[in-house]
């Protein structure tokens, strides 16, 4: 029976080139654990627009509009089970990552799959 250590990481950041840098950086240190398994997913960005009055008195007209985009993207790495030590070395990538994250947030999960 084969088994694998799934880690699925979400990431979100306001601009996609950090995104797009984290995920480069995190594909190149999976080959280093010896996980080649690595599916990169895009998820539907969130658009959040605002608008503002700029005179809070008289001219009602006069308004400013900002919007605040959210890029999401959901990376799965599947690590091969070897042993009781494959947690572990699943755990030691997800630290790596966490400090090579400038720029994103991250929310991992693990699971383990047959």
């Amino acid at each position: 029976m084969f088994k694998q250590i799934q880690v699925t990481i979400r990431i979100k950041s306001f601009h996609p080139f950090y995104i797009n840098r984290f995920v480069m950086l995190s594909q190149e240190e999976a080959k280093k654990f010896y996980s080649n398994n690595i599916t990169n997913v895009f998820l539907p960005r969130k658009i959040e627009r605002f608008t503002v009055l700029r005179s809070p008195h008289v001219d009602k007209k006069a308004r400013d509009q900002f919007e605040r985009i959210t890029h999401k993207r959901l990376l799965k790495i599947a690590f091969p089970y070897t042993g009781n030590d494959t947690l572990q070395k699943a755990q030691q990538f997800t630290n790596l990552l966490q400090q090579i994250a400038v720029g994103v947030s991250l929310v991992y999960k693990f699971q383990i799959k047959n």
